[in-house]
């Protein structure tokens, strides 16, 4: 809850980093890029006006998400994505992660205490002891 902005909606949350990013694309193409991305992690899209507080844990966890992936990124680095989430909401959240990675190459780095986590998402493992490995 502490990365999503309680004044701002969800549309401009997600829509943040493209106007950052990628200045050049006109509104239509942005609004474009949050409708499919909107579908694809399961924030329906009439939930585009509406602030951070009225959602859910997992339903939070889809909007950054969707705010992270928006921009196509080749490598996403996500220190304890999904700690606050129980089990079952944690499984979904990566297997969002699972799917994109499938669809379009990024790489990810996983930082996590968590060696559920790893078994169910890395293909490769580093474990730090007092910062060395």
């Amino acid at each position: 809850m502490s990365s999503l902005n309680p004044r701002m909606t969800v549309a401009d949350i997600i829509l943040e980093p493209l106007r950052q990013l990628k200045p050049e694309m006109t509104e239509e193409e942005r609004k474009k890029e949050l409708h499919e991305v909107m579908d694809w992690v399961g924030v329906h899209r009439d939930w585009a006006a509406r602030y951070p507080h009225a959602f859910s844990g997992g339903q939070r966890q889809r909007i950054v998400i969707a705010r992270a992936l928006i921009t196509r990124p080749k490598l996403v680095i996500a220190d304890e994505a999904t700690a606050a989430l129980d089990v079952s909401l944690r499984s979904r959240a990566l297997d969002l992660l699972i799917e994109y990675q499938n669809r379009y190459g990024t790489s990810f780095i996983l930082i996590t205490h968590d060696i559920a986590t790893v078994k169910y998402f890395c293909d490769r493992m580093v474990v730090l002891e007092k910062g060395v490995w």
